[in-house]
């Protein structure tokens, strides 16, 4: 079996690194040339550093056999270990009944905003819910969906002025292909005022901190900025547009969606050319980078079946936890999950015995442990190998190197003198932990524990020390060398 071994690499010396250019200076669509810093700047707006954010999206009916709030809480402690900072939680409210899909429906089918779906528990409930993950330290974020409703939600009766109709005055669904929803008019006033009270209402009662918006670029981006704008007069809030625009920045929104580094890496990972990554990796606005999420895991496969296997999979995940952005796990995620999770149905993973999530949690707090992995600027290098992707972290002194091989097979990097030079007096340590995946194959993972000189296991320390003048990269291996001391809590 292929070994997957990750390299975590402790500095004895520091190095100086280049300036890094200002955000503003380009935007992703236009791939930059290798050796380019791109500083991913924190939104002069948000009061949470988005670059910081660890998120976990939760979907309470399929995150437990119970599929309900008070089962979920049980989840959070574990979710916390993660280094997790921010809880999503899919839509929480009733789902409409008149064109239902599945059994269940869909939770993006909203009867009604202000009531918490009863098959996940009472209002009580999500209480209890909201201050279990803030007394450890986490926040909540809700799943809004702004752009439709379900066809029995009351405003059909109440006020038919607020959804959009076709020329025979007929309300209609946003797509033909979204039956169970009804579009809404936001060029209607009484609309924009009801949205926002409702948006108001989960932050004043509940103490909600922030929203991730449902297909936030079909909603009209000065509703956005109006609604995002009264809601930080209540508090500080952290906000999440699924959508990529530069636009939704200016609406006030803390991070957008990577999908093009999400369909760029799939394809790369699968035998593109590396440089399908370059306009991605080119944004300096604080991205949401995933390797899979709900529509994902339902919609098209897991990351095991989209990433080319385990290794992949894991490779593609260290990959997001090491690049700038904000990076997320899904529910059943960190269990290496092979199942496809319909949105309309129940289908529980807590009984799945997957094994992968200690790698997860290694990625996850190793990038929690160090600013540079953080906040650090993003400088993509040329490993003169299509099969190795290669960037580092700069922040002040600091600086982190990464190469990861996106191939399924054994390649070989070298690097260059003065790189060499660059990382000198930096010391290697391998751990491996084999981890049976079932149904998928052994995978070998490196253990989460570091060794920094003072702790650990001395005799996991192995040659050479610095940046060795020929890497041997495993299949879908990652490899890390640092100036700082890198150590997880």
């Amino acid at each position: 079996m292929p070994r997957f071994a990750r390299a975590i690499l402790v500095a004895l010396l520091a190095a100086p690194v280049v300036v890094a250019q200002p955000a503003g200076e380009h935007r992703a669509g236009a791939a930059v040339a290798p050796g380019t810093v791109v500083d991913v700047g924190r939104p002069a707006h948000s009061a949470f550093d988005p670059r910081d954010e660890i998120v976990y999206e939760l979907f309470v009916r399929n995150a437990t056999p119970e599929g309900t709030l008070a089962a979920a809480q049980t989840l959070l402690p574990q979710i916390k270990a993660l280094g997790t900072t921010t809880v999503w939680l899919m839509p929480i409210h009733p789902i409409g009944l008149e064109g239902r899909k599945g059994t269940f429906g869909s939770p993006y089918s909203v009867r009604d905003y202000t009531a918490v779906n009863p098959d996940f528990g009472t209002a009580d409930d999500f209480r209890a819910f909201v201050d279990a993950a803030h007394a450890l330290g986490m926040k909540v974020m809700l799943d809004w969906v702004a752009n439709h409703t379900a066809w029995d939600h009351p405003w059909i009766a109440q006020h038919p002025e607020y959804y959009t109709k076709d020329a025979s005055g007929r309300i209609v669904p946003p797509n033909p292909d979204w039956t169970d929803v009804a579009d809404l008019d936001y060029g209607n006033p009484g609309l924009r005022r009801a949205m926002i009270d409702a948006l108001r209402f989960w932050v004043t009662a509940y103490g909600v901190d922030g929203y991730r918006c449902d297909v936030a670029e079909m909603v009209p981006a000065d509703f956005w900025r109006e609604a995002i704008a009264e809601l930080r007069t209540i508090k500080p809030v952290l906000m999440l547009a699924e959508g990529a625009t530069p636009e939704l920045y200016d609406a006030g929104f803390d991070l957008t969606y990577d999908w093009p580094l999400y369909q760029a890496m799939k394809r790369v990972w699968n035998g593109a050319p590396l440089a399908d990554l370059a306009a991605p990796l080119s944004a300096n606005q604080p991205k949401l980078r995933f390797t899979t999420n709900h529509d994902e895991t339902a919609w098209d496969a897991p990351p095991m079946f989209r990433f080319n296997g385990g290794l992949g999979a894991m490779a593609a995940f260290w990959t997001v936890a090491l690049l700038p952005g904000a990076p997320l796990v899904y529910t059943g995620q960190e269990h290496g999950n092979t199942a496809i999770v319909p949105l309309f149905e129940h289908m529980p993973l807590a009984s799945l015995d997957y094994r992968t999530r200690d790698e997860y949690e290694a990625a996850l707090l190793l990038r929690e442990a160090h600013p540079v992995l953080r906040e650090g600027a993003l400088r993509v290098l040329d490993a003169g190998n299509d099969g190795v992707l290669l960037f580092e972290r700069l922040l002040g002194e600091a600086r982190v190197l990464v190469a990861v091989n996106v191939r399924p097979a054994p390649t070989v990097y070298t690097p260059s003198e003065t790189l060499q030079a660059s990382y000198n007096g930096t010391v290697e340590r391998r751990g491996r932990r084999t981890v049976d995946v079932p149904g998928v194959r052994t995978v070998q993972v490196v253990t989460a524990a570091l060794w920094d000189g003072t702790d650990g296991d001395p005799s996991r320390l192995s040659a050479p020390l610095g940046l060795p003048a020929r890497v041997d990269l495993a299949p879908y291996e990652v490899r890390t060398w640092g100036t700082v001391v890198l150590r997880t809590r």
